[in-house]
């Protein structure tokens, strides 16, 4: 469970590495169920390292669950940035005895000028940066409501089993 939370350190970008990492633990904690599961005596209900191993697989799940919404998000924002925009009008040409201004119409094969491609560039890096800066806030509040409800699992389950249920 511990390991899957190295997950959240690792950029939403690398893909391969953060699936790999999430679906090596998940795999291995459902082999650990299916290998007690077989070996220990049948009980009538759920066993205390059953429900422990439960409770880890769904810590895991969970973190696939927070990377899918994550990497969900990524796709819903490149997708509203995909869709077609409006053109904007072209200038009118005013009358012959009105004066024009000729830095505001665009030259005649449609390139914007050099300051709004800067303005345009400018604009894109800091929607880049604040969807990392977003993505990032999201792993660092799962990297710290994970442990904390681990922490709280774990108070739960080993006081219950101690001192509640102790046969």
């Amino acid at each position: 469970v511990i390991v899957s939370w190295i997950s959240f350190l690792i950029p939403p970008d690398i893909v391969p590495g953060r699936m790999t990492l999430l679906i090596t633990v998940f795999l291995v904690l459902v082999n650990i169920f299916n290998t007690i599961t077989t070996n220990i005596p049948k009980a009538e209900g759920l066993t205390a390292i059953e429900a422990w191993v439960m409770v880890c697989v769904l810590f895991v799940f969970g973190a696939l669950v927070e990377y899918a919404g994550i990497l969900l998000q990524m796709k819903m924002r490149v997708s509203t940035k995909k869709a077609p925009f409006k053109k904007p009008p072209s200038p009118r040409i005013p009358s012959s005895n009105s004066q024009v201004a000729l830095h505001n119409i665009p030259p005649p094969n449609g390139t914007p000028n050099p300051e709004e491609l800067n303005l345009r560039k400018k604009r894109k890096q800091k929607n880049l940066s604040d969807e990392k800066l977003g993505t990032a806030r999201m792993d660092l509040m799962f990297l710290v409501i994970f442990p904390f409800l681990f922490l709280i699992f774990n108070l739960i389950y080993w006081f219950s089993f101690l001192y509640v249920f102790p046969d």
